[in-house]
């Protein structure tokens, strides 16, 4: 019994010895699997996590560059800067330590900055509230109002921002500084397609922090410096600018358009002198814009059916490849012409006889620039439309540019290819339009359209150079055309466009408007496209007026526009009479 029991005692201690011992293995397993994932899985994380909390890190955001109109003289006027605009809010929490009466100072605030005194006072009266913003964008007449009330809790603050000072004046042009996610960004227009030039670069700068989270003298730095965005000066003229908008303006009070817009460019280098539509919006307040439609450019975003502006196009094409000549004849003896099944007549159902080519630009006839067309044959047809750009975007720099369709011609039906020569069954946006006619101004030469004359950067001026981008037809063919339509302006249905003493060539326009089914018995489009001096081109014009009232044909409406606009450029460019 006595050897039983010592040999009991004697095996409870190594039981517990094993586990004690199995406790600590598997806790030492453990350890070493932790400091494992710690070491070598996890090690990356967590050196990158004690980096982050001794590394200081600092953006600095660049100064965007400002965008400015031009003039013929070289003098500059900003059109988008970078300025301190005020805005007010009220800390309702100090109104109502202040004792005020909440309903007084409402009333107050609502009539120095123009707001409901009801919201004011909704605003002003959530107790204990520290923030509560009552308007942005002040003007320093309301600012000034607001410091002079001395209320206690209303503030006003500065912070920088885009400014637009001439408003809504080429802002379709311009475009805006928005937003994109939480960054600044520009949209539309200039602000949109050259973003990253005025944008700048960030600098950036980084080091080290000791313990206690002072910067390291001599530890690892990382520091880019900042690179302030380019300035950009526009081809846009500020004093044709002016003037177009005048036009506008008038245009838009007499006929009560959907739309009225102007282009002005120079031929010879493809540089806009002058882009602008009403309506149009204030980018200062863009926000407040209801129809996004407002942002889009209609010169450069909008195509439409263009009508018998088409028609000198499709007489180059003609010319061009020798099958008439400007005194070729055609016997308009019917005043319609079948194609397929298709019966096309002439505006006002008119019959002209024997005419010739120049007879029927001047006239407009839709009969004889199907002639044309057909001699021509559809596939140098569609070649010459391909040529004078209607199959491409015309490259101009403004964001998100356009092209009309001309797919219609792909379908190789004779009654489109007859149609598209008189600008039905097709579309193009202005710039398109005014590029091609630009190209019978110069000497058959495709320029670019461009409205950029030349960035600053660091008080470096860097000028952008005109780009020819290819040849619709021979300089022979554009100058015959050109005396062509001189005629027009002289003899034919533009005579509004005259201006005494110079010699103007041009096209009038009156396009029907495509809806489902066929066309609008009630609205057409009416346009102007022209150049002058004629034989010695320094500018060119576009006028489109959508859907005017009480006017039946461009030659009545845009004609006469056209013809003060030019008296207007001729002056200014100082340009002697030719005749």
């Amino acid at each position: 019994m006595m050897h039983a029991t010592h040999t009991q005692k004697s095996e409870l201690p190594r039981w517990r010895l094993v586990v004690t011992a199995t406790f600590f293995c598997v806790c030492g397993v453990g350890l070493i699997g932790r400091l494992y994932v710690l070491q070598i899985i996890e090690h990356s994380d967590y050196l990158a996590a004690a980096e982050r909390s001794s590394v200081v890190r600092h953006e600095v955001v660049p100064k965007r560059g400002e965008i400015f109109f031009n003039d013929k003289n070289g003098v500059l006027l900003p059109v988008a800067i970078n300025k301190q605009i005020p805005s007010a809010y009220v800390v309702p929490r100090e109104v109502q330590e202040s004792g005020a009466d909440g309903a007084q100072v409402a009333e107050k605030i609502a009539t120095a900055l123009s707001l409901d005194p009801a919201d004011v006072l909704a605003r002003v009266s959530i107790p204990g509230d520290p923030y509560e913003p009552l308007k942005k964008r002040l003007t320093e007449e309301e600012a000034t109002s607001v410091e002079a009330l001395g209320i206690t809790g209303v503030h006003i603050q500065k912070t920088w921002d885009r400014s637009y000072p001439l408003g809504d004046i080429g802002a379709q042009t311009i475009g805006f500084l928005g937003f994109e996610g939480a960054d600044r960004a520009g949209q539309y227009g200039v602000e949109g397609f050259y973003d990253a030039q005025l944008q700048g670069q960030r600098g950036i700068f980084s080091g080290a922090l000791d313990g206690l989270g002072r910067l390291i003298p001599f530890g690892n730095k990382t520091v880019k410096p900042m690179d302030n965005g380019d300035d950009i000066v526009l081809t846009l003229d500020q004093n044709v600018m002016f003037s177009v908008r005048d036009m506008l303006k008038e245009l838009n009070q007499k006929y009560r358009p959907m739309s009225v817009s102007a282009l002005v460019m120079n031929p010879k280098t493809g540089a806009v002198i002058a882009m602008d539509s009403l309506p149009s919006f204030d980018p200062n307040t863009y926000a407040d814009v209801k129809n996004p439609q407002l942002f889009l450019n209609p010169l450069v975003h909008i195509p439409f059916e263009p009508g018998s502006v088409m028609k000198p196009i499709a007489m180059a094409a003609g010319l061009d490849t020798g099958v008439v000549t400007p005194e070729s004849t055609f016997n308009d003896d019917k005043g319609y012409t079948v194609v397929a099944d298709r019966v096309i007549r002439n505006a006002e159902n008119k019959v002209f006889g024997v005419v010739t080519m120049t007879d029927i630009l001047k006239n407009s006839i839709n009969t004889g620039i199907m002639y044309v067309q057909q001699k021509i044959g559809k596939e140098l047809f569609l070649e010459y439309m391909e040529k004078f750009g209607f199959a491409r975007t015309t490259g101009i720099d403004i964001a998100a540019e356009k092209q009309g369709s001309i797919a219609n011609l792909y379908t190789n039906r004779d009654v489109n290819y007859a149609t598209a020569a008189f600008g039905q069954g097709i579309s193009v946006t202005p710039v398109q339009l005014l590029s091609a006619i630009n190209a019978i101004a110069n000497e058959g030469n495709i320029m670019k359209p461009h409205v950029i004359a030349a960035t600053i950067h660091n008080d470096v001026e860097t000028a952008f150079e005109p780009v020819v981008t290819g040849r619709a037809i021979s300089a022979d063919t554009a100058n015959r055309l050109t005396a062509m339509m001189v005629t027009i302006v002289d003899d034919g249905q533009a005579r509004g466009a005259k201006v005494l003493n110079y010699f103007i060539a041009g096209k009038t326009g009156t396009a029907q408007v495509p809806v489902p089914g066929g066309y609008a018995d009630d609205r057409t489009i009416h346009t102007y496209v022209g150049f002058a001096p004629a034989f010695d081109p320094r500018f060119s014009i576009a006028i489109k007026l959508e859907a005017p009232s009480d006017i039946e044909f461009a030659s009545q409406s845009v004609a006469p526009s056209f013809g003060k606009l030019a008296k207007f450029l001729l002056d200014y460019y100082q340009i002697p009479p030719e005749r």
